[in-house]
């Protein structure tokens, strides 16, 4: 049996996480066993079952060591994981003493056993997965400082649109991460609540003391007490994916901003270098953007899995056939995905170089022709907006068709207008001090808001 989430080695290959799965086989099934003898401490101090009871079910929950393998094949035939677990506990349990044996599991659902165990393995990932995020917004507030005045250009639609700052960038990928980091925080805290419901969701074995049972068991498993049962209405679980898969998102595109600026005709950005990454199977010459591609391909992933999630939500009456089921499955991926995206943004934007000659000549190599809306409205007075606007547009082509600078294209076809008008102000236009400047203030302000989340 291999983990929830990377499951192939193609998978692995992308998507897999420093430090090992939060969900691995072993640790979701130590997790089962952790709720079974945490459940049974509860109910004994709450006296719902006999003293004593409760340090045999947990000594031997503690000791026990199940197959995944032969876990995954049991819990095949029953539709429920949580199913063969128990059994297995049950019969470990009655070796020990028979008596003790009636009470594991008591009053309890094997959907309690999976949802609370993934919430355990959960609050694991999510701090993973919020510390990666840190070390990302970190690495990226260093980069916007350093290059908050880095001329740069700005590109709309994948063309040239102004001027921008290397850093100015930089400093919205920051932001976009901070955001998204904080949103998952919240959502992350509903999400890993324990699971509590009993067979029909209604906690009635706990009696009067159902409310202090899963008081109780929360405490022990370090977990948030629910507000509802986990059974059928599982928002929480569905929002912190999403905002997962938003984190995922920012990610992505950070990583498709760098691989496009890495191109070597742009030459903007290079990934950090280190041995053995980003090589050719066949070109020796290569530097392919390998931790970029994996930001990526994290992203085109969310898209599917959390397809699979949202239509997950149709859960039938009192406990669901199929969905929530499904959910389980799929879940822990996303939050693999998540902690591989984090873990990956915070190694590119932690060594990634940027080439400031680059950038200068990227804009350069344009001719000025980024000017050209002050350069219209410099001639709109005497022509109007829209005359002076063909012109301009006109001269633009001219500019880079000849690679000639546009301030000068401009002066060699003023004798030509119908209108007199006057060089005055034309080299103005062409200052580019105003749009780094700009810039410039908006990462300040970026990284401001940014730095208070860390």
């Amino acid at each position: 049996m291999t983990s929830p989430g990377s499951s192939t080695l193609l998978e692995q290959a992308l998507f897999a996480v420093e430090g090992g799965s939060p969900f691995a086989d072993e640790l979701l099934l130590r997790a089962m066993l952790r709720f079974e003898g945490a459940l049974a401490q509860s109910q004994e101090a709450l006296k719902l079952i006999p003293p004593g009871t409760a340090a045999v079910i947990a000594r031997v929950a503690d000791a026990l060591v199940l197959d995944p393998a032969e876990m995954a094949r049991s819990g095949g035939h029953t539709g429920a994981l949580a199913i063969p677990v128990v059994r297995a506990l049950t019969q470990a349990v009655g070796a020990a003493d028979p008596a003790a044996a009636r009470y594991v599991h008591f009053g309890a659902t094997s959907q309690d056993v999976l949802d609370s165990s993934l919430s355990l393995c959960a609050k694991d990932a999510l701090a993973r997965i919020d510390d990666a995020a840190r070390e990302a917004v970190a690495a990226g507030l260093k980069i916007s400082e350093r290059h908050a005045g880095t001329p740069a250009l700005a590109r709309t639609l994948m063309q040239p649109a102004g001027i921008t700052t290397l850093g100015c960038r930089a400093a919205q990928w920051a932001w976009g991460l901070a955001e998204a980091r904080a949103a998952f925080a919240r959502s992350g805290v509903d999400a890993t609540a324990v699971s509590l419901g009993g067979p029909i969701g209604t906690l009635s074995v706990g009696g009067d003391s159902g409310d202090g049972l899963q008081a109780e068991v929360s405490a022990r498993l370090g977990l948030t007490p629910g507000t509802s049962p986990w059974h059928v209405v599982r928002n929480a679980r569905v929002r912190c994916a999403a905002d997962a898969a938003i984190l995922v998102g920012v990610a992505a595109k950070i990583g498709t901003d760098v691989s496009l600026g890495a191109q070597f005709e742009v030459g903007e950005y290079a990934e950090p270098a280190a041995a053995g990454r980003g090589g050719s199977s066949a070109m020796p010459h290569k530097r392919n953007p390998a931790l970029s591609l994996r930001l990526i391909a994290a992203g085109h992933r969310c898209v599917g899995l959390m397809a699979t999630v949202f239509g997950a939500q149709t859960n039938e009456f009192e406990r669901g056939l199929g969905g929530w089921q499904t959910e389980t499955a799929t879940w822990p991926a996303v939050l693999e995905t998540a902690l591989s995206a984090m873990q990956t943004c915070a190694t590119l934007l932690g060594g990634m170089e940027l080439h400031a000659d680059r950038a200068q000549a990227n804009i350069d190599a344009l001719q000025g022709v980024l000017s050209a809306d002050r350069v219209a409205d410099w001639l709109a007075p005497s022509l109007g907006k829209l005359e002076a606007q063909s012109h301009v547009a006109e001269w633009c082509g001219e500019a880079l068709r000849l690679r000639e600078p546009l301030g000068s294209v401009v002066l060699r076809h003023l004798w030509e207008l119908p209108q007199t008008v006057a060089p005055e102000g034309l080299a103005a236009c062409f200052d580019t001090r105003p749009p780094v400047e700009a810039a410039e203030a908006m990462t300040h302000r970026l990284i401001a808001s940014v730095r208070g989340t860390l």
